[in-house]
């Protein structure tokens, strides 16, 4: 029953990946995430719905049999194909991939820890049949979970961020003769920081902001790679509410800066 509860665990974690990724775009704001994810995502959880439906079923069918354990654990693999296939077709490709930092690593092995160990708990206080609704009732809440694991370490996450950004903004202070250029506005941001990093690295040692990444941590990643050769830092700057901007500021403390445009990509959050 172990392998049972693992599974189980393993499924709720999969499930959570829409989620995460969703958290991880809204700047790991966890009971916004949560709010708007739930909206937009009816259809699959509707989908893995009727599944847990024929899961529940068929389970406590199964536990009045005598082939009880087998079964239960060929209907749960099963369960956790489909549900995985449902993820797949339904998981639109998008604009911005999930971005497997350190941060989304630790934070699927703290959802998963936590599914294992609810399941583990129940499957051992109770019978077959209560530990089989657990599992149906919390398949229906795999996005709560992801947000209970997300709200438990943010304590940590925003210590660990403060300190690589304080360690990032003493770096980029150290270097005197460095030219530090800001770049951003509603599109076009990383079309202009590689064309003027083309223009300017024919003459100069450059740095620039690697992908698209634009936010504190994204910047103090590419601050790994800067050393006293380098003439210009060419930051990507984004954001997504007021704040934003300022604090990237404050960290890089650009002396010139390009505005692409200013539209209405970002009215969701900037509101006007």
């Amino acid at each position: 029953m172990i392998i049972l509860s693992i599974l189980t665990a393993a499924l709720l974690t999969a499930l959570s990946y829409g989620f995460i990724h969703y958290l991880q775009l809204n700047g790991y704001r966890t009971l916004k995430a949560l709010s708007n994810y739930s909206a937009r995502k009816r259809r699959l959880i509707l989908a893995v719905a009727a599944l847990s439906s024929a899961f529940l079923a068929l389970s406590l069918i199964e536990a009045l049999s005598s082939l009880r354990i087998y079964l239960f654990a060929a209907f749960l693999a099963v369960f956790l194909v489909f549900s995985a296939l449902i993820i797949m077709r339904s998981r639109k490709k998008a604009k911005t991939p999930l971005v497997f930092t350190n941060r989304i690593k630790r934070l699927f092995a703290v959802t998963s820890t936590l599914c294992l160990a609810a399941q583990l708990a129940v499957f051992m206080l109770y019978d077959i049949r209560v530990y089989t609704a657990f599992a149906y009732v919390s398949v229906f809440f795999y996005a709560l979970i992801a947000a209970l694991s997300a709200a438990a370490a943010r304590p940590f996450e925003e210590w660990n961020n403060r300190r690589y950004i304080r360690r990032g903004a003493a770096k980029l202070a150290s270097f005197d003769n460095l030219v530090r250029i800001g770049i951003t506005g509603s599109y076009g941001k990383t079309s202009v920081k590689n064309i003027l990093n083309e223009m300017l690295s024919r003459k100069y040692n450059t740095v620039v902001t690697e992908k698209n990444f634009n936010t504190p941590l994204g910047i103090v990643r590419t601050l790994n790679k800067i050393d006293q050769s380098a003439n210009f830092f060419i930051a990507e700057m984004g954001a997504r509410r007021k704040g934003d901007i300022a604090e990237l500021c404050g960290m890089v403390k650009p002396g010139l800066g390009i505005i692409t445009g200013i539209a209405e990509q970002h009215m969701e959050t900037f509101k006007s």
